[in-house]
């Protein structure tokens, strides 16, 4: 009985493990498509003044 108990609450940290990964996962994509987003407007802005 125990160790079926254990089984199960061992696949529940699996899933969680997996679903907090996937989503600082996420995070970090979007923290890196964002940066990259504001790097390029940075950029565009800089070369219509200069202009």
């Amino acid at each position: 009985e125990l160790k079926s108990d254990l089984i199960c609450s061992s696949t529940q940290l699996r899933k969680d493990f997996m679903f907090v990964s996937a989503i600082s996962l996420m995070k970090a994509f979007l923290l890196v498509s964002s940066y990259k987003i504001l790097i390029f407007m940075w950029n565009s802005t800089r070369v219509a003044f200069t202009r």
